[in-house]
């Protein structure tokens, strides 16, 4: 007799499994494998222990029982139906033995691996109980219909109560553990994960807030610096300078005593030192210009709380020489960036007040150097040439100077790969539950993934990568391997983690420009 073609990739939906869906169907399929038996064949040995769970698929089995040297069948098994539930909530030696009548498919599933399933899918492993129990109910009830009265007067009446009484203890003990306890405490601990990540959210925003806002006063304190600064040159009169006599005009000397620069009042020279800028002098620094340096090394090993959404959940201790990026000051402390978050530090333990200096004496150097390329640029050459206009670079030559950032290698690769289009195909192939779709899509997108991650290596080898980056492309690396290895499962886990990473770099690239988030030194 010809068989039926049976699908050996996924449990059917019939018997116990009706209730599952077919993702779930999937899963618990993966936990198992599947096998054909002989007729002949011997899938239980009585008073033996096997420690596994059977699901016939198609063909025919029987269940015996051996005693007093002879051979009871205790009835047929046929497909839907699951075999050897009993060893599996009570472990024990086999009560009878289960052998293939013809040649017949059936799937198995050892007991730990059965465990493993209900601790990853709690509802699926609720309904796969309460199938097994109905299975075992109805087992009962047979052994007790189909017992003949001679039978059932030489038998132990003890045996159908005993076996519902193992059914029974095995099957509540199961759902109190998948639907009780452990059901229970998983939803509260992905409770407590969603509301802790909301709240990590929440301060991330606040932190790059609170950035941003320390970033504009910084800016603009040093504009009003530079604006300051070239109002008081603007101001102080313009040195008088006497035409120099030709070589045919002879000089004067009383023209030459009347043209001397008169010597200036005393009124005139305290006029004149309050308008020059102000030198630091030593660490007696008077704090004009700046408001704080743009960066500090600590002089000093420091402890700082860490805090998530507002509350301290800890603390770290920062080394002697480490270099940080400062965004404002408060008091005596000084707010710096650590990784995406700011901590204070107090003054006295940076070189605060050396780094005030430098910074100072660096811009007032500029501001010289800008003067005298304006001054030059402003005089006349003897030729009487007109004064070249400077020339502004254009939007494009800008961005085109940032055309290798790290952001925009990663914006390259996003747009040859399209990690999220990605992503929405792939849902689309699994619930079609097509293999072949699946693996054609692989194969499709596995030579444009291969170019993606010669980009992301020849990035890694060749700029210094901030540490979220450098993950990233790391990550795209992978994601070819996945594909190259026609590994569905692993490829779709891969292009969420690509796409998460693609919406943060995003951001940083608002806030920091180009360059990424500082790295930390």
């Amino acid at each position: 007799m010809n068989r039926m073609p049976v699908n050996k990739k996924t449990l059917p939906s019939n018997g116990p499994l009706e209730s599952l869906n077919e993702t779930d169907r999937e899963l618990l399929s993966s936990f198992g494998s599947f096998e054909t038996a002989n007729p002949g064949k011997i899938l239980i040995q009585q008073g033996k222990p096997h420690g596994v769970l059977i699901f016939t698929m198609s063909g025919l089995f029987c269940a015996k029982r051996l005693k007093g040297g002879k051979t009871d069948v205790l009835g047929s098994i046929h497909p839907g139906e699951w075999v050897g539930e009993i060893n599996l909530f009570n472990p024990s030696s086999a009560v009878c033995s289960v052998e293939a009548v013809e040649t017949s498919d059936y799937w198995i599933i050892t007991r730990d691996s059965f465990e493993n399933f209900i601790n990853k899918h709690h509802a699926a492993g609720s309904v796969l109980l309460i199938g097994l129990a109905m299975t075992l109910g109805q087992r009962v009830r047979e052994l007790t219909e189909n017992r003949s009265p001679a039978t059932k007067s030489k038998g132990n009446p003890l045996l159908p109560a005993g076996i519902a009484a193992i059914a029974a203890a095995g099957i509540v003990a199961g759902l109190s553990w998948v639907i009780g306890e452990s059901h229970i405490a998983e939803v509260r601990k992905a409770g407590q994960a969603r509301v802790e990540q909301a709240e990590q959210s929440m301060s991330d925003s606040e932190i790059k807030i609170r950035t941003l806002e320390l970033e504009v006063q910084r800016l603009q304190g040093e504009l009003d610096w530079v604006m300051g600064d070239a109002e008081r040159k603007l101001a102080q009169p313009a040195p008088v300078t006497s035409p120099e006599p030709s070589a045919s005009t002879p000089v004067n000397p009383e023209d030459a005593q009347d043209h001397s620069p008169a010597p200036a009042s005393s009124q005139d020279q305290n006029q004149a030192s309050e308008q020059a800028p102000s030198i630091p002098v030593e660490n007696n620094e008077v704090r004009s210009g700046l408001e704080y340096p743009p960066e500090i090394v600590l002089t000093k090993e420091t402890t700082v709380p860490l805090s998530v959404a507002g509350r301290v959940s800890g603390s770290a201790t920062l080394a002697t020489g480490k270099t940080f990026k400062v965004l404002g000051v408060d008091g005596a402390d000084v707010i710096v960036a650590m990784g995406a978050s700011s901590v204070r530090v107090p003054m006295e333990n940076s070189n605060f007040e050396e780094a005030l200096v430098a910074a100072n004496l660096a811009a007032k150097k500029e501001a010289k150097r800008l003067d005298a390329s304006r001054a030059l640029a402003a005089k006349p050459s003897p030729s009487a040439t007109p004064t070249p206009k400077k020339v502004v670079a254009s939007k494009a030559e800008t961005t085109t100077a940032t055309a290798g950032s790290p952001f925009e290698q990663v914006e390259k690769i996003v747009t040859m790969v399209e990690p999220l289009k990605a992503l929405e195909e792939m849902k689309e192939l699994q619930k079609s539950g097509k293999e072949n779709a699946r693996l054609a899509f692989m194969r499709a997108k596995a030579n444009t993934w291969k170019k993606a991650a010669e980009v992301a290596k020849e990035s890694l080898l060749g700029q210094d990568l901030d540490q979220r980056s450098s993950k990233w492309m790391r990550d795209v690396m992978l994601t070819s391997e996945l594909f190259a290895n026609e590994r569905f499962e692993g490829v779709q886990a891969k292009l969420k983690d690509l796409d998460s990473g693609w919406i943060n770099l995003k951001i940083d690239f608002n806030i920091y420009g180009p360059e990424g988030a500082p790295k930390e030194r």
